[in-house]
């Protein structure tokens, strides 16, 4: 499966994704691989099946591990591919700076949560739920959003006139 990044005009950003059916199908399955090496070859902490054109309700998110099961000093952040998340709780306010490989160069304050709830599939048949707080849960909401044809300037005022698309 060939994708690509898509500009930040492309109207699949503003398209909300549908739902994945599990266990993910190969093809899938490639363009998630591909998305994590995207991820981290651009040092993203995230980044949805949207933004590359691919219609689904997925996303690779790159978090901070709470426990270091090997005691070793440092930060110790894992990939989780969410399939069909949904956010279960929201709590508390958080505001910092977000970025987005879809609007290159473009940093902006953001609101979020400071505490989510949520729920998700995996790529097989497992399901999970977790809570998440400070930048973990920044960035799943950030990711989230993406899903819902919700881009970050959407939460920044005077910013949502210049991304939303214009009627035709």
């Amino acid at each position: 499966m060939k994708i690509q990044l898509v500009s930040s005009s492309d109207k699949c950003l503003r398209t909300e994704a549908v739902a994945v059916v599990t266990p993910v199908h190969r093809d899938l399955v490639e363009a998630i691989e591909f998305m994590s090496m995207y991820m981290s070859e651009h040092s993203a902490s995230g980044i949805a099946a949207p933004q590359f054109e691919v219609p689904f309700r997925v996303f690779v998110a790159h978090l901070l591990d709470d426990i270091d099961p090997f005691g070793t000093p440092g930060l110790h952040y894992s990939d989780v591919v969410m399939v069909n998340p949904v956010v279960t709780t929201e709590e508390g306010s958080q505001i910092g700076y977000e970025g987005c490989l879809s609007f290159p160069g473009i940093q902006a304050e953001v609101e979020r949560p400071q505490r989510i709830g949520v729920t998700w599939s995996d790529m097989g048949d497992g399901h999970h739920h977790g809570n998440f707080t400070g930048g973990n849960a920044r960035v799943i909401m950030h990711e989230y959003d993406h899903l819902r044809g919700i881009v970050f300037l959407d939460h920044v005022e005077g910013f949502k006139q210049f991304t939303q698309r214009a009627p035709r």
